[in-house]
C-alpha cells in the first residue's frame, strides 16, 4: 500500500513541478481546452437551438399532424415534356376523391382540399389562334373552340388534400 501511495504522490509531485516551471505552456495548454470545450457545447446548442426553430415554424404553418396528398410533387422548373409526363403518370384528384376521404377517414380531425392553376398564355394564346384559323368558322363558334382549348390545357395545375389525423392521447 506505501509503494503505491508513494507512486500517485511522485506523480502529483513531478506533474506540479512542471506546471509551475512553465507557466507560460501551462496557461496556453488551459486556455486551448476551455476555448474548445465552449466552441463545442456553443455548437451543440445552437443546433439545438435551430432545430427547435425549425420545428416550430413549419408546425405555425402547417402544424406537425397535417400531411399532404398531391398529384405529384413541386420540383423545381420542368420542361414541358416533363409536365405531361409526370401528368399522365399521375392520377389526377377529383373533388370526389376529397369527398370520399372526408367520410371515410373516422381517424382525421380535419380534411381540406385545394385546387390552383397555372398557365404559360403565350402558348394558350397560340393555340387558341391556331384553332380559331383552323375553324374557319362563325366568331362564336370559333372563340367557344378555343375557350375550351384554354381551359384543358392549364398545364401547370396543382391540386391537393390536406389531412389532419386525430391526435392520440397517451
Amino acid at each position: 500500500m506505501k509503494h503505491l501511495y508513494s507512486f500517485y504522490s511522485d506523480a502529483a509531485t513531478i506533474a506540479l513541478q512542471s506546471i509551475f516551471a512553465h507557466k507560460l505552456r501551462t496557461f496556453l495548454t488551459l486556455i486551448g481546452i476551455i476555448i474548445g470545450v465552449a466552441s463545442v457545447v456553443i455548437v451543440g446548442a445552437s443546433i439545438s437551438g435551430f432545430n427547435t426553430y425549425v420545428v416550430t415554424t413549419v408546425s405555425k404553418m402547417l402544424g406537425v399532424n397535417h400531411f399532404v396528398i398531391a398529384q405529384f410533387a413541386f420540383q423545381g422548373r420542368r420542361t414541358p415534356e416533363q409536365w405531361e409526363r409526370a401528368i399522365r403518370r399521375n392520377k389526377r384528384l377529383y373533388i370526389s376523391d376529397y369527398e370520399w376521404l372526408r367520410d371515410n377517414c373516422k381517424s382525421c380531425l380535419e380534411i381540406g382540399a385545394q385546387a390552383n392553376a397555372s398557365a404559360n398564355l403565350k402558348q394558350l394564346i397560340a393555340k387558341a389562334n391556331s384553332y380559331i384559323d383552323e375553324a374557319n368558322a362563325a366568331d362564336a363558334h370559333a372563340h367557344s373552340l378555343a375557350n375550351k382549348m384554354a381551359t384543358r390545357s392549364c398545364s401547370g395545375a396543382r391540386s391537393g388534400i390536406v389531412v389532419r389525423p386525430i391526435p392520440h392521447v397517451k
